[in-house]
């Protein structure tokens, strides 16, 4: 597995993390609960935001640990 290819699964894993927190915040009554799921999904966007730049980064500078089918067109964009 290389480099990109493992920001990329990490990135999807936390996409369905950040996705599951939104649920439970919908689902939550508790004000407190709700505020707590409500931060925790925020602090999970900031670290996908950070690490698409660093896929990005990757496959800039360093093509050789991108895959050939290629990566990131699940959330953004056509990098080949």
């Amino acid at each position: 597995m290389t480099v990109a290819n493992r920001l990329e699964t990490c990135i999807i894993t936390l996409m369905g993390l950040e996705q599951d927190f939104r649920t439970k915040t919908a689902q939550t009554q508790d004000e407190k609960m709700t505020r707590d799921f409500d931060d925790a999904s925020r602090m999970i966007e900031i670290t996908i935001k950070e690490l698409r730049g660093r896929l990005r980064q990757v496959i800039r500078d360093e093509p050789q640990y991108v895959a050939s089918d290629g990566v990131m067109a699940p959330w953004e964009g056509e990098i080949h």
